[in-house]
């Protein structure tokens, strides 16, 4: 940018773009001698017109591909055609591309490089004009009007306090047909509490109910059913993952924990070890249509929502 102003005005600038914006902060090199910004030197000549040439650190090594590289020939071939197109392009004069071109040359030479493909590469770039790179006319027939920038929208406080969609639970399991009925994870220690089953019966009636959905030991929001030895049933409810729950059963029976049902049951029956404790899931919730009828529930009766 050139600044037509005085250096305290140009500073004063620098600090109100600086206060329109919290998270990205800008900084500057000015000069009014030559200015060095990439790999280019930007100087004003006797006519106060822009002029570029190639800027090199004073520490830089020559890097340049070896010549003898096990890169692919045609690769090796071209690299010489580039680099002086990347030095025709940045030097607006002619004195500076050659002299830029001099010194390039006796890099690609110390690298190993044939002098006939320099000299090639060399005469391939010496005829174009610095012009040539600054004018794009193949795009003239298909934008005949200028063509209409677009731009993302930044997120807003809107954005960031309301959403749009739910996020999807992550899945439990690697199957994508899931079969309807419950299945051990194979991967617990508690896999061997239960069995593979579509149905669960009535502890005394012994009439059968389907179970509706897929389930195994990684579930959540579960309704799970546990049964002892004497074949008595203790249906339960858990929001965690079912392996879980079931751990924690099988430690209240170990540690005699009377707070559990069913631990103060096998104390009273004397059933022993958890081992012959077998559980089932037999129902899932769905958790995005519980929100969506707890929150219905709520607004209809109290006028908000959750």
């Amino acid at each position: 940018m050139i600044w037509k102003g005085t250096i305290n005005e140009l500073n004063h600038f620098l600090g109100f773009v600086n206060s329109t914006m919290e998270y990205l902060s800008f900084t500057m090199e000015h000069d009014v001698q030559p200015l060095n910004f990439l790999d280019l030197t930007i100087l004003k000549d006797e006519n106060n017109i822009l002029q570029t040439t190639v800027y090199r650190k004073p520490l830089s090594k020559n890097t340049l591909l070896q010549a003898d590289s096990n890169h692919p020939p045609h690769l090796i071939r071209n690299i010489p055609t580039g680099q002086f197109l990347r030095v025709r392009r940045n030097c607006s004069s002619t004195h500076d591309f050659m002299s830029q071109a001099c010194q390039l040359a006796q890099r690609f030479l110390q690298r190993g490089y044939a002098q006939e493909v320099v000299k090639i590469a060399w005469g391939k770039v010496q005829i174009i004009s610095t012009g040539t790179f600054f004018r794009v006319t193949r795009l003239k027939d298909i934008c005949a009007e200028p063509p209409i920038f677009t731009f993302r929208r930044a997120r807003n406080i809107r954005d960031r306090l309301v959403h749009s969609d739910m996020k999807a639970s992550p899945p439990t399991t690697w199957l994508r047909n899931l079969p309807v009925g419950f299945y051990k994870c194979g991967n617990c220690a508690h896999c061997s509490n239960s069995t593979n089953c579509k149905d669960f019966s009535h502890p005394r009636t012994g009439k059968l109910f389907p179970i509706g959905s897929f389930i195994n030991c990684n579930s959540t929001h579960v309704i799970y059913l546990l049964k002892c030895p004497c074949v008595l049933v203790y249906i339960g409810q858990t929001k965690r993952q079912l392996k879980i729950l079931i751990s924690e059963h099988k430690m209240a029976i170990r540690t005699k924990n009377t707070t559990y049902a069913m631990a103060t049951h096998y104390i009273e029956a004397n059933h022993g070890s958890p081992a012959s404790l077998k559980f089932w899931g037999i129902e899932r919730i769905n958790i995005e249509v519980a929100i969506l009828l707890r929150n219905f529930f709520v607004e209809r009766h109290f006028g908000f929502l959750l």
